[in-house]
């Protein structure tokens, strides 16, 4: 079985990204300059099946979710 993953962090009130390195430094520059320290991340994930490609799969299902950022903030509890 091969499963594919989609990542994505959010430090704050940052904009989503899939950079682990960057998400250290949002964090560490959180924590230095006193801002909201709070993280989330969302992990999307498929099952690559034959005739179902899980890089489309995860596609579609991004396409049909819409903003990242909107469920992030909606399961911080800032929406």
């Amino acid at each position: 079985m091969v499963r594919h993953v989609v990542s994505f962090y959010i430090v704050g009130q940052g904009a989503p990204t899939g950079s682990r390195p960057t998400v250290k430094i949002e964090t560490m520059k959180a924590r230095l300059l006193g801002q909201d320290q709070r993280a989330i991340a969302i992990l999307v994930s498929a099952q690559q099946g034959e005739g179902h490609p899980a890089d489309a799969v995860i596609s579609a299902f991004l396409t049909d979710l819409g903003d990242v950022q909107l469920l992030a903030d909606r399961a911080m509890g800032l929406r």
